[in-house]
């Protein structure tokens, strides 16, 4: 019978339970208290609770382990789409720059062209003033020279050349007609018999 109690632990349910330490001094505790006959015994128990211990801490930390690799993983999924999102709008805003640009070269050319086109017209039309100022100077050059430098009968030359007399004869005559004028004429008492 001392054998037996020996080899397995004893449970001592006290309210109060008092044990020597190693060191001699009594402890008391308000718990149960497992006894075991030899240290093999105790040190066999601790290895297992140990062993349970380190087992439960390991799946803890597989379970911390998986936790933490999801939720990387959904961050870096948040990111990988908020990247993609501010690419996307970055290429569509550089695709409207780009559209924009595009519209400023073909308005400046369209507004150089249509500048261009003014300029040359101009030229043109100035060419052609000069051309005319030159081909009038060289026909009253030329009839100058053939009133033998008189100015007063080339100048009622081209009058008459160019109908201004004419002009002037019907404008007068057209301002009279709309007058209507009511001519009296006087004598000196002598009645004029026809």
């Amino acid at each position: 019978m001392v054998g037996d109690a020996l080899q397995d632990p004893v449970f001592v349910k006290h309210s109060r339970s008092s044990l020597l330490s190693e060191t001699g001094d009594v402890v008391e505790t308000s718990f149960p208290i497992k006894l075991y006959p030899s240290v093999k015994d105790l040190t066999s128990e601790t290895t297992k609770l140990l062993e349970v211990d380190q087992a439960v801490i390991n799946d803890q930390l597989d379970l911390v382990l998986q936790v933490y690799i999801y939720e990387v993983q959904e961050a870096n999924a948040e990111l990988y789409r908020k990247q993609n999102a501010g690419e996307v709008v970055l290429l569509e805003e550089e695709k409207t720059a780009e559209a924009q640009k595009m519209n400023a070269e073909a308005a400046l050319f369209a507004c150089q062209q249509a500048v261009a086109g003014e300029l040359f017209a101009k030229q043109n039309e100035a060419e052609g003033l000069m051309a005319v100022a030159h081909a009038q100077g060289v026909y009253v050059l030329t009839l100058l020279n053939a009133f033998a430098g008189n100015y007063v009968v080339m100048k009622d030359y081209l009058m008459i050349n160019n109908g201004v007399y004419q002009e002037i004869a019907k404008t007068n005559a057209g301002d009279v007609a709309g007058l209507k004028p009511n001519i009296s004429v006087w004598t000196n008492g002598e009645h004029i018999s026809e």
